[in-house]
């Protein structure tokens, strides 16, 4: 019943939305930190030496001003405690509203969505579990976009709320697996997910 309704709202807001919309693809850096004190500096500095960076794409559908996107970044890392290479993943789908319009030359924007954040061995072969550890999380984001015809780039600051439930896993026996709700290793040492999340990118308009 739940997905149907989503059917028809998605069907509903195409109708509407009509040839107003706008579909927009880009490529993006997400900063996640513990602190909200972000200088230009440390943003630049952290871009251009890559680390801590998660690297991906984004995409979405805005109708004027209401839009439907998704985001998915990943970061290597290597790990002097494990003595391996791990792969975190970041996959997020969200809502976002454009206070002027999606096009407009300066575009305010808020967004609100959830996520999936997991760490991997891209080389483990055991294939046991697809996940060491794995959280899903809701976040709340404010930025700002600026648009030169179908040229765009935005950034965005976003506040991440952890969801106190485990991810659970199902394999091909039909065992089961319940991941830490505590977020995921950074260079040999567990932490919880970053509260903060700072995303800057470049988009196509369509």
């Amino acid at each position: 019943m739940k997905r149907k309704l989503l059917a028809v709202l998605l069907l509903t807001a195409l109708v509407v939305g009509g040839a107003s919309a706008q579909l927009m693809f880009g490529v993006t850096g997400a900063i996640p930190t513990g602190t909200s004190n972000f200088t230009f500096n440390d943003v630049a500095t952290r871009l251009q030496n890559g680390e801590g960076v998660f690297y991906g794409v984004v995409g979405e559908l805005a109708f004027r001003k209401l839009g439907f996107g998704f985001a998915v970044n990943t970061m290597t890392m290597y790990s002097d405690y494990w003595a391996e290479t791990d792969q975190i993943m970041d996959g997020a789908a969200f809502v976002s509203f454009h206070l002027i319009k999606a096009r407009a030359f300066l575009d305010p924007f808020v967004e609100l969505g959830g996520g999936l954040v997991a760490t991997m061995n891209p080389n483990d072969m055991s294939g046991y579990t697809p996940f060491y550890d794995a959280s899903f999380y809701w976040y709340a984001a404010a930025g700002l976009g600026v648009n030169l015809g179908i040229v765009g780039v935005f950034a965005k600051f976003a506040y991440n709320f952890a969801v106190q439930e485990p991810v659970m896993y199902e394999d091909a026996y039909g065992d089961s697996y319940a991941y830490s709700a505590f977020g995921y290793r950074l260079y040999g040492t567990e932490i919880e997910l970053p509260p903060y999340k700072l995303t800057v990118g470049a988009k196509i308009i369509l």
